[in-house]
């Protein structure tokens, strides 16, 4: 977990800045890296059917005692695991979130953004410098099989984190019959909208990139007849009907101010009579939990990093929607993933 300063370390190091705070950083992204190599090795699996000594725990991983013992040091104090004597096990925070077997694991995070962190995180200077992306994401995890593998992954992982307050807190029109999911990628958010409404269909818009892994989960969902894959441009590509209501999930952070703009006028012109347009989306804003500020803030520089966008905040997005001739606006914040439904009406 990330490095957490004690009171008296807090007031000394933070408060009084009597010692080199920016410090932790340095160490925070190398503890990064331990718990990628600790993944790499099939650690925490190892710890999972019992505590094991470090030769043993060396032996089941195949690596030498002095690296593991190095290893599980740091481990240890940044929480992934526990001391039981001579032995080590997973802490509980480490088979909650990960190890392999659950749905929410975190692991395939780690491993993406190894790479991405190679590749991609060290010219973020050079994206501000130009205001543009320094090497477009889309384009290179095109040719990075395994690094979008985890990348698929790590998001479907986040959206099983999101869906069960998401299908709670969610509500479509009685009347609503057809939804149109923009950019709707693996398709886990509409599986869940058609297991709360039976009278609904779905159509998925996204590129080719995300047919199969969505074609695999609606087949897993047995949702084939209920939920269809349209292959497309979302902005050079028609809708070719007239929706219900319309999802827009984790799409606006891609984009630019205009381009999101000309986004929703156009799914404004695709809603029936009276349809709905449903944002989801981290929105930059003063947060009460410095952690969620921290990472809303962060992603947001991410975004604009790999793909030109960034994160945005409601006033921004409900001008959008209001300048688009859109009415009923309003706000629905999921507390546990930390993400924000913006709703509004067509007229």
């Amino acid at each position: 977990m990330p490095i957490l300063l004690k009171p008296l370390e807090r007031l000394l190091m933070v408060s009084l800045n009597q010692g080199p705070a920016p410090l932790l950083d340095i160490v925070g992204g190398f503890a990064f890296h331990a718990i990628a190599a600790a993944l790499r090795l099939n650690l925490f699996e190892e710890l999972r059917n019992q505590p094991l000594t470090i030769a043993e725990l060396a032996d089941a991983t195949h690596c030498s005692e002095r690296g593991v013992a190095n290893l599980v040091e740091v481990l240890e104090s940044l929480g992934y695991v526990r001391r039981k004597g001579q032995r080590y096990a997973n802490s509980a925070m480490t088979e909650k979130w990960m190890t392999r077997e659950p749905l929410i694991s975190l692991c395939s995070g780690f491993s993406y953004y190894s790479q991405a962190m190679t590749d991609l995180l060290p010219f973020v200077h050079e994206s501000i410098r130009s205001g543009t992306p320094y090497r477009n994401f889309y384009d290179w995890i095109s040719d990075q099989p395994d690094a979008s593998r985890m990348y698929q992954r790590f998001m479907m992982s986040l959206a099983r984190l999101a869906i069960p307050e998401f299908a709670r807190r969610i509500q479509l029109k009685q009347s609503c019959r057809t939804v149109l999911d923009v950019g709707g990628g693996h398709g886990l958010y509409s599986v869940a909208l058609c297991r709360k409404y039976d009278s609904i269909s779905v159509t998925i818009f996204d590129s080719p990139y995300a047919r199969e892994l969505a074609e695999q989960n609606i087949g897993a969902a047995q949702m084939e007849g209920r939920i269809q894959f349209v292959a497309g441009d979302y902005f050079s590509d028609d809708f070719d009907s007239k929706y219900d209501a319309v999802m827009l999930f984790n799409v606006v952070h891609e984009h630019t101010d205009s381009e999101n703009r000309m986004l929703i006028r156009k799914i404004s012109g695709s809603l029936s009579d009276g349809g709905s347009i449903i944002i989801m989306d981290v929105l930059r804003e003063k947060k009460a939990l410095r952690s969620a500020e921290l990472i809303a803030r962060t992603y947001s520089l991410l975004f604009f990093h790999t793909v030109g966008g960034q994160t945005y905040s409601y006033d921004e997005i409900a001008d959008w929607l209001a300048s688009c001739g859109l009415s009923g606006i309003r706000r629905i914040d999921l507390r546990r993933s930390g993400l924000s439904l913006i709703c509004a009406e067509a007229r």
